[in-house]
Order: C-alpha cells, then sequence, then structure tokens
C-alpha cells in the first residue's frame, strides 16, 4: 500500500507539473482564458521600445502605458501611436495574429532641435567626405594665415566650444586668383587622400593630390595623371561595393547587376537605397515567407525612376515617397564614376552568377538623388534634404518626420557618428559674408 501511495504522488506530481509547464508554455505563446466565452484563445504580443524611453503608448487611442513594455492583444487590427511631450510622434497601423511578437523600435525626434557651431570661420563650402563622417572647410575671407581648406573630425568634440580643424592646405600654395568655393573633390576608397580639381581666374582647371590626414605643405600637381588615380580609385571602390553586394541573395544580386541604380548601402550593410532602371518584378529569396517582420506595404512591382530600399534580412522592399521634382542635382559634380565599367576589374568568376559581367559602377554613383537622401546612421532611417527643410523617414517609407526647418545652405548637409545633422548657415548675414558648420542636435 505504501508503494502504491508513493507512485500516485509522484503521479500526481508529474501531473501537476505538466500543467503548470503547459500554462507557462501557452501563456508564452500568446494564449490567455476567455472568462467571457469561457475558452482559451491566441492572442499576440506587440513589444514597444522607444528612443526616448518613456514614451505614451495608446493603441486605438487608448493609453496602454508607456515604452518599454510588452502588449498582449487579441488578432486584429490596431492602430497603434507612440507620443512623448516636446517630441515628434510615432503612428503605424498593426495587425495582431496568434503566437506571432511584433517588435516595435520607435525613434522620436526634438521638435526643438539644438544648434551649436562647429566652425567660425567664415566657410565658402563645405562637402562631406564620403560615409567617413567627416567634413571638408572652405575658407575664403582674403586672410592668408587662416584661408585655406580644413578637415571637420565632428565627432571628435572637445572642451572647446568648436570642433577642432585640421588644416589641410593654406590657400596662399594655390595660384592667385583661384576660388574655393569651386573646388570639386573626389577621394580614395579609405578616404585617406582627395584629388582636388581647382579652378583659376582665367577659367583654367588644375588638380593637385592631398592627403586628408596632415597639412600638405607642399601639394602634388597631379594635373596630367588625374584620370589614372580617379580610375584606380574607382576599381578599388568598386571592389568593395561588389564584396558587400555579394552578400545579398543572388536572386536579388542578379537583378541589381543591371536594374539598380544603387544610391547607397546602409551602414550596417543590410539595405540597399536605389533607384530603378526599368519596370521589373523583384523576385522572392525567402520563401515561405517570415512571420513577425515589418508589417509596412512592400513594392516588388519595380517602376522606371523611382527609389526603393530592400532589406536583405527580412527579404522586403519598400518605395521611398520621395518627391524627385524639388531634387536639383548641384551644377558642378564629379562623375568621373560613370564610365567605369567592371570589365576593368578582375573579379573571380562566381558559378551561376554573371555579377562582375553586368554591373556598371554608374549604379553606384547617382548624383542626382545621393546628394540629397542619405542613411541615418542608425540604418533604420534616411534622411532627406528637401532644400527648404530637413526631413527623417523610416526605411519602409512611414513615419516622415520634419527635424530641422531653420535657415542652411541646400546644397550642403551630412550626418555624423553621434546621430546628429551638420548643415552650413549664415544666421547673421547683414554682418557676415559666409556662414558657418553648425551641428543640430536631433538626438
Amino acid at each position: 500500500m505504501a508503494i502504491l501511495r508513493n507512485i500516485l504522488g509522484k503521479i500526481i506530481l508529474i501531473v501537476i507539473f505538466s500543467v503548470i509547464l503547459f500554462l507557462i508554455v501557452a501563456t508564452a505563446r500568446g494564449y490567455r482564458f476567455n472568462f467571457k466565452d469561457r475558452t482559451i484563445t491566441s492572442t499576440g504580443i506587440i513589444s514597444v521600445n522607444s528612443a526616448p524611453e518613456a514614451a505614451k503608448i495608446l493603441v486605438n487611442g487608448e493609453l496602454k502605458g508607456v515604452t518599454n513594455q510588452n502588449i498582449t492583444l487579441p488578432p486584429g487590427n490596431y492602430d497603434v501611436r507612440i507620443s512623448k511631450e516636446g517630441f515628434t510622434e510615432w503612428h503605424k497601423n498593426i495587425t495582431v495574429r496568434g503566437e506571432v511578437v511584433v517588435s516595435i523600435d520607435a525613434v522620436l525626434f526634438p521638435r526643438n532641435p539644438s544648434l551649436s557651431p562647429l566652425t567660425n570661420l567664415g566657410v565658402s563650402k563645405a562637402m562631406p567626405v564620403g560615409e567617413s563622417g567627416r567634413v571638408l572647410v572652405f575658407a575664403q575671407n582674403n586672410d592668408p594665415l587662416k584661408d585655406g581648406i580644413y578637415l571637420l573630425e565632428a565627432q571628435s568634440r572637445r572642451l572647446s566650444p568648436f570642433s577642432p580643424l585640421k588644416l589641410l592646405m593654406l590657400s596662399s600654395l594655390l595660384p592667385p586668383g583661384t576660388n574655393l568655393a569651386s573646388t570639386e573633390a573626389e577621394f580614395s576608397a579609405d578616404f585617406g587622400q582627395g584629388l582636388f580639381t581647382f579652378v583659376n581666374e582665367d577659367t583654367t582647371k588644375y588638380t593637385y593630390l592631398l592627403s586628408l590626414e596632415g597639412n600638405n605643405t607642399e601639394p602634388l600637381d597631379v594635373t596630367a595623371s588625374k584620370a589614372a588615380i580617379s580610375a584606380a580609385w574607382n576599381r578599388q571602390k568598386q571592389k568593395n561595393l561588389l564584396k558587400i553586394l555579394e552578400t545579398f541573395p543572388r536572386p536579388i544580386r542578379n537583378v541589381a547587376t543591371d536594374s539598380f541604380r544603387i544610391i547607397a548601402f546602409s551602414p550596417d550593410e543590410t539595405k540597399i537605397l536605389y533607384q530603378s532602371l526599368r519596370n521589373i518584378e523583384l523576385p522572392l529569396s525567402i520563401k515561405p515567407r517570415l512571420i513577425g517582420t515589418n508589417q509596412s506595404p512592400e513594392q516588388r512591382e519595380l517602376k522606371t525612376g523611382e527609389v526603393y530600399v530592400y532589406d536583405r534580412k527580412e527579404d522586403r522592399n519598400y518605395q521611398m515617397p520621395l518627391n524627385l521634382e524639388r531634387i536639383t542635382p548641384p551644377e558642378t559634380k564629379d562623375s568621373s564614376l560613370d564610365e567605369l565599367t567592371t570589365e576593368e576589374v578582375p573579379l573571380t568568376p562566381e558559378p551561376e552568377s554573371t555579377l562582375s559581367a553586368q554591373l556598371e559602377i554608374s549604379g553606384f554613383n547617382n548624383l542626382t538623388i545621393a546628394d540629397y537622401v542619405q542613411w541615418y546612421p542608425s540604418s533604420q532611417h534616411l534622411v532627406i534634404n528637401e532644400n527648404s527643410m530637413i526631413s527623417i523617414i523610416q526605411y519602409d517609407g512611414t513615419n516622415k518626420q520634419p527635424v530641422y526647418a531653420g535657415p542652411y545652405d541646400p546644397t550642403f548637409f551630412a550626418t555624423n557618428p553621434d546621430w546628429k545633422l551638420i548643415v552650413l548657415s549664415n544666421l547673421n548675414p547683414q554682418v557676415n559674408r559666409y556662414g558657418d558648420i553648425y551641428e543640430i542636435g536631433i538626438r
């Protein structure tokens, strides 16, 4: 009898443990008991996070608490809004499915961004150094001791009220009559050197090779060999870009080689910002489709001239709501990449791929759009220069928010690794001939 009671006790413990385990697993998977219908129904979870934190969460207009938290909801469509006083609002329509977790990572931007000066030279021209986070600054104020070309390390702010500027070359080393504001520049693949093309007062062009690592007291005139240096740099850039593109699925890679004009890869190299060169259907690379992914409507029927973002992780493609009519390319831009093709680059053949045979480097240098649309350092947003204001939009084309509408030179803007905007602005034109570089705090 004692043995029987012992066995029965173990069976009861096993049953209790199994029931508890079942309830834990069912709860974790989103199942809840419906007291009204006396049934167990599946639910979904919305994991809501925001930057900054402690923002209000409204679901169908009902306050559900503040970020960051998980919200359990029955299957259905919901209007989700995330807001915080002093910041822009985040909004999206979310479909909740049973046993599926939907993640929301909302970034809210301040309605009144801060503005801090980074230079006090009087800047006639500014130019971003590719995606390095650095900025070239051109000063020409008839001061032989200060006029010249500087490199602004915007992410290296010190205790000084102005960020340190690294002198690259004084303008006194250039022929008389050189207008720095007309300077064109292109950079090596590692952004360690630059080809600077200047225009003399008689409209003669000449090119110097300058190091971006220090002061160039004896600049090298490479006017005669500019084309050869540029071609060598472009070949290396192309190799670097090909390496990134080769990490994408083969179906997408093959279409990209002849149907994309790639504007830029995201900083984390998982997304492509591109313009479609023709009407074509973008093939699926992940089958069956992933669940719990970004729910924004995607667009795989590509139209010529439209701008899209492709996300490699989720195999989803989104059209960007850009007003291309407002985007006007600067009058003087270097287009030396436009004539180089992969035929100049010996690549190891890839089975079942025409990557190296089809890709044109011109697809990576659409200056018309690239100068006005840039990736934000988060890789989740794009920054758009709309000539009269600067906006930020999510990579899926939603939640476009103006972040700066003050005065600035529309021919230049950039971002730095601190997630701040950089603009050239003259806040007192009645006194100052030129403006200066300012940092806009939007995070």
